[in-house]
């Protein structure tokens, strides 16, 4: 018996012990078709199928600093990033992480800047930043009357086919794990007595190919990876999702799960001017 771990090293000497990190962090790794994510797995090298997906040589988790050019929207009243995947939008319980909302309080010199919303940490674009507590009531109150219009895109495993060009996918989810600092939630099952939270995401099909398509997520309500959950039921989970996928039929590896926050649309909450904002694709969209 040998660890996960060592076997890659010995198995691609042309990898360091951080690239090997990154591989099986990233979920590159699979043990007999299933993502394996501990290095220090015992693996028996009679029995197992170890495959390596490699990641692109050139990638690296970029330093966190904001960007000039990623300020899709600013005035004097809020911000609109567009934000690059890998890190949280606010602090975690791990306080040496570094965050959005700390690097943006620090790029503006306001300490009053407060997040309206949220994204997943891995997930990519555009989020809204109040300046004052003013902005941010006006903006929480329109988000709860769904006066926010959403829109986000996605790769997701296998071919996609459904009877129309869009889909509405209505029912409730349910928390089911929430160790390790990482929640997992599910589709309620007819049979279960937990409260669930009423979600319901409409799905569009931009592109579809035998082993990965393209689709166009619009949620109507704003559950906790309420569109990780929904794709994941549909049996099509967004590529890199390891939280809610074991294994891929497409063979290249993301050190992510696909998902981009694209476009927002909504009056201002100051001027009432209406405001249409789209953050470009990131470039794990554009290579696939």
């Amino acid at each position: 018996m040998v660890s996960l771990r060592n076997y890659l090293k010995k198995k691609f000497p042309e990898l360091n012990s951080s690239e090997i990190k990154l591989h099986i962090d990233s979920g590159a790794c699979t043990i007999n078709g299933r993502i394996e994510k501990i290095g220090s797995k015992e693996i028996n090298l009679k029995k197992d199928r170890i495959v390596l997906r490699k990641l692109k040589k050139d990638f690296q988790v970029p330093k966190l600093s904001v960007k000039e050019e990623r300020i899709i929207y600013e005035d004097e009243h809020l911000l609109v990033y567009d934000k690059e995947a890998h890190y949280p939008c606010t602090a975690t319980a791990n306080r040496k992480i570094p965050h959005l909302h700390g690097e943006l309080r620090k790029f503006t010199k306001n300490n009053s800047l407060e997040a309206v919303h949220r994204l997943d940490k891995d997930t990519s674009g555009l989020i809204i930043f109040a300046k004052n507590q003013k902005v941010k009531n006006k903006l929480i109150e329109m988000f709860s009357k769904q006066e926010i219009h959403k829109e986000y895109e996605a790769l997701v495993d296998g071919e996609l086919k459904l009877k129309k060009d869009k889909t509405k996918i209505e029912n409730e989810l349910v928390l089911i794990d929430s160790s390790n600092n990482q929640q997992r939630w599910a589709v309620k099952q007819a049979s279960s007595k937990s409260k669930g939270k009423p979600a319901i995401t409409e799905v569009y099909i931009k592109k579809a190919k035998e082993d990965y398509s393209h689709v166009r997520l619009v949620p109507k309500t704003g559950r906790t990876h309420q569109l990780r959950v929904h794709m994941k039921s549909l049996g099509h989970p967004i590529l890199g999702d390891k939280v809610y996928a074991d294994s891929f039929k497409f063979k290249k590896a993301f050190a992510r799960h696909v998902l981009h926050a694209m476009r927002l649309s909504f009056k201002h909450p100051i001027t009432e001017e209406t405001l249409e904002l789209e953050a470009p694709y990131p470039k794990d969209f554009k290579k696939s």
